[in-house]
């Protein structure tokens, strides 16, 4: 049989981790929708609450791919900002033999260079 003494500093990380994993969770924030935001709260407890029209434009900056990821509009002309692996397919497909834009990359230096994914949805919450 073969033993092995743990160090007291593998003991303190695992207290450590213990004590962490024990702690609850606590969120101030709650959930709320845009349309219904806890304003007199955020006011009370924070000093500052959105207005109407902040609200509006955070709300029209929030997009959902229709694969169901989620994404930001980035730009006024529709710019989408997303997670790689929500537009990998796309990528494959504007791929060609000599040009795998999914292994190396691709940036667009004008508006007409880029490319669009057209088999992608993209749904704005209004």
């Amino acid at each position: 049989m073969i033993r092995r003494s743990i160090s007291s500093s593998t003991l303190q990380v695992f207290a450590v981790l213990l004590a962490v994993i024990a702690t609850p969770a606590r969120s101030a924030e709650g959930m709320w929708t845009l349309d219904n935001p806890p304003t007199k709260a955020m006011q009370a407890e924070l000093g500052w609450a959105p207005d109407r029209a902040w609200l509006d434009h955070v709300m029209r900056g929030a997009a959902r791919l229709g694969a169901g990821c989620s994404s930001s509009f980035v730009s006024r002309t529709g710019l989408v900002l997303t997670n790689h692996h929500c537009v990998a397919r796309c990528v494959e497909q504007l791929s060609t033999a000599g040009r795998d834009l999914l292994k190396d990359g691709f940036l667009a230096g004008t508006m007409a260079e880029e490319q669009r994914c057209p088999a992608v949805d993209v749904d704005r919450l209004e």
